[in-house]
């Protein structure tokens, strides 16, 4: 089973629950998590692919979550 993180355009402060945010000050990804919604910037560990699936399996640093997950609309264009 994959879980899709919906695209929050905004602030990655701002996630909720099972959502993503590349508007980081990083320049990174940030994910929260589906379970507990706990804010976490994907590290080096893990590489998106084309078309968002992230490898390895996602595991929350703060709950026992761990799947697939795969980030909406990864890498398509903002219009603004």
């Amino acid at each position: 089973m994959v879980v899709t993180l919906k695209r929050l355009l905004t602030d990655a402060r701002r996630l909720t629950a099972g959502e993503w945010s590349d508007d980081t000050q990083s320049g990174g990804v940030a994910v929260s998590c589906p379970d507990c919604g706990e804010i976490f910037d994907l590290d080096d560990t893990y590489r998106v692919m084309p078309g968002g699936r992230v490898s390895p399996v996602w595991s929350c640093p703060a709950c026992p979550f761990l799947n697939f997950i795969e980030l909406e609309a990864f890498g398509e264009p903002v219009l603004r």
